[in-house]
């Protein structure tokens, strides 16, 4: 079984976990957050599926996601993988205009503020 992998985005971009899995017969899906079944909803997408989609991401989204594959005769979990959902930082310094000598290197200084997660 190919496991979900953890993901760091920011807020209102999209989040895709996926899984694969083989069985006979044919696995069912059941993704989960924070131990919680999901379901699809205007955010959420494939909750029963292999691929599960979030879009737009909002801070709550951070968390644990896992899926439990299925069939008639047994159920595994995978893995958990983790999703970091991140707000956009400000720049306290902004880039200042500078000059360089043909063959140089220009050097510019960016220092952002208010990295919240």
């Amino acid at each position: 079984m190919a496991q979900p992998q953890d993901l760091n985005r920011l807020v209102g971009a999209s989040a895709l976990f996926s899984v694969s899995a083989e069985s006979f017969p044919a696995p069912g899906y059941q993704w989960r957050f924070n131990g919680a079944n999901l379901v699809n909803s205007g955010r959420i997408s494939g909750a029963n599926g292999t691929r599960l989609t979030l879009s737009p991401l909002v801070m709550a989204d951070s968390g644990s996601y896992d899926v439990v594959v299925m069939n008639a005769y047994s159920a595994v979990t995978s893995v958990v993988a983790t999703l970091g959902v991140y707000s956009p930082v400000g720049i306290s310094v902004q880039p200042q205009t500078t000059t360089a000598s043909v063959g140089s290197n220009a050097v510019f200084i960016v220092i952002p503020s208010g990295a919240d997660r």
